[in-house]
């Protein structure tokens, strides 16, 4: 394990001045007299984005402590430490200490969700980058211009979709929550809704629905 992580610093800090070399160069080339494009403010904001991930990543690793590990281990302890348990101070010292370990672990695990939402941003900013550096080969071209042609059409569809989607995601929420799970709320709704989009359909048998339900399914 001690080997994996030292190469995975390594790694890290190669990629690090890669990077930064890049956010440089970007920049350079923003600051240029008519050498502003959108093109090149989308470059800087996520040559930008990538180097502050990396050093925050970094810095988590080398600097940070397992604060899970140990909250876990030192909340056990206190457990054990505990001679008796008629007294209220230690009952109350170790209730305090369950909280605390408690609150660490969910500020660490909010963390590193935050970081894994930002990586996965960052992974498609890439991915719409690698797609607009296709423009550099006229054949390989095509998906580029398309998706730049198809641009406008498709943000007035997603408008309209998102809309009507939304309705009836709102529209089953507010029907059939009451009685039905799937629909207990707007978030699961909406995750019901997407899932009937892609072609699953997770209901009970449809014979013991209502009429009501069943013309929402049609539409």
């Amino acid at each position: 394990d001690s080997d994996r992580f030292t190469a995975w610093i390594a790694l890290q800090v190669i990629f690090i001045a890669c990077i930064f070399a890049r956010f440089v160069y970007v920049l350079r080339q923003l600051l240029k007299p008519k050498g502003a494009s959108s093109l090149l403010i989308y470059d800087v904001i996520l040559t930008a984005g990538l180097v502050l991930y990396a050093h925050f990543s970094l810095l988590n690793r080398v600097l940070g402590k397992d604060i899970i590990m140990n909250g876990a281990l030192g909340l056990v302890s206190c457990f054990l430490d505990v001679e008796d348990t008629s007294s209220r101070e230690a009952v109350e010292e170790v209730i305090r200490n369950y909280f605390l370990t408690l609150t660490l672990i969910s500020g660490t695990v909010d963390y590193a969700v935050t970081m894994k939402l930002i990586a996965y941003v960052l992974v498609f900013m890439c991915l719409f980058r690698v797609i607009a550096y296709m423009e550099v080969h006229p054949r390989v071209d095509l998906i580029s211009r398309t998706v730049k042609e198809a641009t406008s059409d498709m943000l007035h569809f997603m408008l309209v979709f998102l809309t009507v989607f939304m309705i009836f995601a709102w529209l089953a929420h507010w029907s059939f929550g009451p009685d039905k799970r799937n629909f207990s709320t707007l978030g699961i709704s909406t995750n019901t809704c997407f899932q009937m989009l892609v072609g699953a359909f997770p209901f009970e048998d449809e014979w013991r629905e209502g009429y009501p339900q069943k013309i929402w399914y049609v539409c």
